[in-house]
């Protein structure tokens, strides 16, 4: 079946696994073949300096030898009423419960709060064939209480297969 384009009736297209027999095994290394994301914007309190989940986590199915780019931005302020703050926070990236890559913040601000972004990216594979279940967690390791997606802001995890 051909892809119809039609002013009056829109664009009707073919099933494409039943017409052209189109499967991930077809795809040449390098084709992305899926992307899933999950975001919150719960606002959750870090206190101690572990690794703490942050409500970014989510399951990937992948083909065989395939990779994963997680990709991850994670908005985090020091609250306080401290009119210099030396702050760090480390967010840490996880497959299938092992830590895999992890992104620190050190820094300096004044005045009432300060506010930063831990994102990163970072390739993990080849994988075997299955559900993988990947997360980003947050610890404090300098400064007051750390408050994760505060006042609505996104925190994000992006997982994009890519073929092997």
């Amino acid at each position: 079946m051909s892809i119809i384009l039609n002013g009056t009736t829109g664009i009707t297209t073919p099933a494409i696994d039943s017409e052209a027999r189109f499967a991930s095994a077809d795809m040449p290394a390098g084709s992305v073949l899926q992307v899933v994301a999950v975001q919150s914007t719960t606002q959750v309190a870090i206190t101690t300096s572990g690794p703490q989940s942050i409500g970014l986590s989510t399951s990937m199915t992948v083909s065989a030898n395939s990779k994963v780019i997680m990709s991850s931005a994670v908005p985090f302020f020091n609250d306080g009423s401290a009119s210099t703050w030396t702050n760090a926070g480390t967010s840490t990236l996880y497959l299938d419960g092992s830590q895999v890559a992890y992104s620190e913040h050190v820094g300096t601000t004044t005045g009432e709060a300060a506010a930063w972004t831990n994102s990163f990216q970072f390739l993990v594979g080849p994988l075997s064939a299955g559900t993988h279940t990947f997360e980003v967690k947050h610890g404090r390791t300098i400064g007051g209480t750390h408050v994760m997606m505060r006042d609505g802001r996104a925190g994000s995890l992006i997982l994009t297969e890519v073929a092997g």
